[in-house]
């Protein structure tokens, strides 16, 4: 937070300098006042916590979801493909784990104030085992034909497209979408055999 306050504060006084020292025009004076305005409204600390923390505590809560999901696939698919399904719960557990202490470490301290580390690098890195243990057990899926193949895909393509953007939110948006859509019909058979059974 302090390290966004002080380049704020940097800039709009910039701004007024400028104003004040230069001759300008009115359209000069106008698109001066309009980034004034922007640097006024990105500072809010509503919006801050809006669009920079409210996420990260969304991604921060699905982590359990992630590890309950591999176990349970591990579960469905460890018959007819154990390397696959043992392997990729493993992996997504390991990277579940570490996802939770990255965040952790990044939501607990003022923005901009952590410093990247060799450790938080190595960190983050194994966070995408995750994803790495996603696509595994999505190949589990698709060989064990528990839902169809294109499904399976969708599977393993809506993580293979977060584990190769992380950090661009559009395309993490499209795995995650992916994702839900291949996980819908293995939950209604899932839910319809517990119900029935």
């Amino acid at each position: 937070m302090n390290l966004l306050i002080s380049i704020k504060w940097t800039s709009q006084a910039y701004l007024s300098f400028l104003q004040k020292n230069s001759k300008m025009d009115n359209k000069q004076n106008a698109s001066l006042q309009k980034a004034k305005q922007c640097l006024k409204i990105m500072g809010a600390m509503s919006l801050i916590f809006r669009y920079y923390l409210l996420p990260h505590y969304f991604i921060y809560a699905s982590m359990p979801v992630y590890i309950a999901l591999s176990l349970t696939l591990m579960n469905l698919t460890y018959k007819n493909a154990p390397f696959y399904s043992f392997a990729g719960a493993i992996l997504s557990i390991i990277g579940g784990v570490y996802f939770v202490g990255v965040l952790g470490a990044y939501l607990s301290s003022p923005i901009g104030s952590v410093v990247s580390t060799n450790i938080l690098k190595i960190s983050f890195a194994l966070c995408l085992l995750v994803f790495v243990g996603n696509i595994l057990i999505g190949i589990s899926l698709y060989k064990t034909n528990i839902i169809s193949k294109l499904t399976s895909l969708l599977f393993i393509i809506g993580n293979f497209l977060i584990l190769i953007f992380p950090g661009i939110e559009n395309w993490m948006a499209l795995g995650s979408l992916m994702m839900i859509i291949a996980m819908f019909p293995l939950t209604q058979k899932i839910f319809i055999n517990n119900l029935f059974s």
